[in-house]
């Protein structure tokens, strides 16, 4: 959405009728150029009606992602209603400089990824977003922030809907054994510092059980199939941010104290991974272990069956 309709959203937010020429005069456009907009408008599926000399009113959407109708706290968002990817987005109008806390927000993604190339599945219903980071800790540290991302996101859904979603390591959520979010971070790191960081979240949020493609029915789910009531993502998008910026500000704060003094006895509580027997895919290799912590820069501690403790920085852990 280009600011020229952020700024005509805003204008028609109150669902009150403006005349072109009155939204011309505001805009610095001609009424024909408001018209253009209006149209532009309504092929994002935003419904405004017109009334002869009454001019346009916008009727309110029930769930809306549109900047001037959504309130990110902490975020300047940036709107699309169809997008290959939000993590490409971002990536690119980080290298622009954008600044800390751009999100690149869309109704649909046609070419999501998560993690290890997987493919994510990016329908309408969905939350899809990819948050920009600057953080000021060493590269080290901030691999911390996909932990982070996946506790917020955990308690955004669990404080508009109830229900209480696990945290598989590193951050996965789940519900009743099938995937409700998945987090990719990428990072940016020149001469041991960090550039930038591109954060994307995707959480199924009202799609149906149809919406999603046969192969994944039976493996992902969404919070109004869980919950059986009509969830807003809006709401949940809200309290993420509120949700993340604080852990955040607390990890560049306190770094190592604050990530295992206040930060991990909430993510303990949340894993679905910790203390439980996983499979390992790393390397070219699997093998059996058990999940025992979680290390200074949120890797997984792992005692194998042979005895053996590793740290486990990028893997497939499912749990046996």
């Amino acid at each position: 959405m280009n600011t020229l309709n952020e700024t005509l959203v805003s204008l028609l937010a109150g669902g009150a009728y403006r005349t072109g020429e009155e939204l011309g005069a505001r805009l610095g456009v001609s009424r024909a150029a408001v018209w253009k907009q209006i149209e532009s408008l309504r092929g994002l599926g935003i419904a405004i009606e017109s009334a002869g000399k009454r001019g346009y009113r916008m009727i309110p959407p029930d769930d809306p992602l549109f900047p001037p109708l959504l309130g990110v706290p902490g975020c300047v968002v940036e709107y699309h209603y169809e997008i290959r990817s939000t993590n490409a987005r971002a990536a690119e109008l980080a290298e622009q400089g954008a600044a800390e806390g751009t999100l690149a927000l869309a109704e649909i993604q046609t070419g999501g990824k998560g993690r290890r190339g997987h493919e994510w599945s990016s329908p309408l219903g969905g939350l899809w977003c990819s948050l920009i980071l600057r953080p000021r800790r060493p590269p080290a540290d901030a691999q911390r922030a996909p932990l982070i991302a996946a506790v917020a996101a955990a308690q955004a859904c669990e404080d508009v809907t109830g229900l209480r979603p696990g945290v598989k390591w590193p951050n996965d959520l789940v519900l009743n054994g099938r995937k409700l979010c998945g987090i990719l971070l990428e990072t940016s790191v020149e001469a041991e510092r960090v550039r930038h960081m591109v954060m994307g979240i995707g959480i199924n949020v009202s799609q149906r059980r149809e919406d999603f493609p046969d192969a994944l029915r039976d493996s992902v789910t969404s919070l109004s199939i869980e919950s059986g009531a009509a969830v807003k993502r809006g709401e949940v998008l809200r309290a993420f941010a509120d949700r993340f910026w604080g852990w955040y500000r607390g990890l560049e704060s306190g770094g190592g104290e604050f990530f295992r003094e206040a930060f991990m006895p909430e993510y303990a509580s949340r894993s679905v991974t910790l203390g439980r027997e996983v499979s390992v895919a790393a390397d070219a290799q699997t093998y059996a272990a058990r999940a025992e912590a979680i290390g200074e820069s949120g890797e997984l501690i792992v005692r194998a069956d042979d005895g053996a403790v590793r740290s486990v920085w990028a893997a497939d852990v499912s749990v046996r």
